[in-house]
């Protein structure tokens, strides 16, 4: 069974696993202007043989990058999508009411824009692929990032990113390949740890 790990965002990734925890595709995605409009670029590596195929593509919607993706999956899948979190934090340190407000609204926002793309993204999934579709789940970061990397909860959100850079391609080495053409993107990484979790978790509650 192939797995489908996501860590969603406007500038999030997709990697789509083996059986045997080979990255055949990593997908990334960042946001653009078509014709004065939003849009999303994707860069897509799929690794055929020796070769690691390149391809880009501009897609309007979240549903528009699921469409792109659905093609490419073409067996039974179990999809792990990283679950929104915003965290109520101790701002007291801002003495500016008007500025604590401020970073309180965007956090807010920050959680709640990922929790659209993560759904949208699932049931986009879940209506184009229908059956081949056999489990999904979420997971919030700390739960995978605990499971497969040893990240404390407590861990601080730069040294989760310095780790998941680090330790996720020594656990999973065929995702260097794709690293190398996308950039040292932590969401790919992340998305990497998501589909390990799931694999690690043998897709059981």
């Amino acid at each position: 069974m192939l797995t489908l790990g996501i860590d969603p965002a406007l500038e999030g990734a997709i990697v789509l696993q083996s059986k045997t925890g080979f990255i055949l595709s990593v997908w990334s995605w960042k946001k653009c202007q078509r014709n004065k409009k939003p849009a999303f670029k994707i860069t897509h590596t799929e690794k055929k043989g020796d070769d690691l195929i390149i391809n880009t593509e501009l897609r309007r919607s979240i549903g528009g990058i699921a469409a792109y993706i659905a093609p490419s999956i073409t067996e039974t899948v179990q999809i792990a999508c990283e679950q929104a979190f915003s965290a109520v934090q101790d701002l007291s340190y801002i003495s500016n009411p008007l500025h604590r407000r401020i970073k309180q609204t965007a956090n807010l926002r920050s959680g709640l824009s990922v929790a659209e793309t993560g759904g949208g993204l699932v049931e986009a999934f879940n209506a184009l692929l229908g059956d081949r579709v056999s489990m999904v789940r979420y997971t919030m970061a700390t739960q995978w990032r605990s499971k497969t990397i040893g990240t404390k909860p407590r861990t601080r959100r730069e040294q989760c990113k310095i780790d998941s850079l680090k330790k996720i391609p020594l656990r999973c080495p065929s995702i260097n390949p794709h690293l190398r053409v996308h950039g040292q993107l932590d969401h790919i990484t992340d998305a990497c740890g998501v589909a390990e979790w799931m694999r690690a978790c043998g897709g059981a509650l």
